[in-house]
C-alpha cells in the first residue's frame, strides 16, 4: 500500500491464532472463526477481517477420544 491509496484496496486479512490454552470453554469445537460484529445493528462490519482460533488442548483431547483423525482431516493434520 502506498500513501494516499484508499483502504478499500487492501486485501482481506486473516489471522490464525494457535492457542495452548482454552479460550472458549463454553464450546467444544477446537476451531472458532470470528468477524467484526455490530451488536446494535446485528450486522457484520467488514468481510475483510477474519479471525481464527485453534485451541490445541481441545484438538488433542478430541484426537485422543478419536473424534478427529489427522489421517482423514487435512485441517487437523
Amino acid at each position: 500500500m502506498q500513501e494516499g491509496m484508499p483502504y478499500r484496496s487492501l486485501p482481506k486479512t486473516i489471522t490464525i491464532n494457535l492457542l495452548d490454552f482454552i479460550l472458549f470453554s463454553q464450546d467444544d469445537s477446537f476451531h472458532t472463526v470470528g468477524q467484526l460484529w455490530n451488536p446494535k445493528k446485528k450486522q457484520i462490519l467488514s468481510d475483510d477481517i477474519e479471525i481464527h482460533f485453534v485451541e490445541i488442548p481441545k484438538l488433542v483431547k478430541q484426537w485422543h477420544e478419536e473424534k478427529v483423525n489427522p489421517w482423514e482431516n487435512a485441517f487437523v493434520r
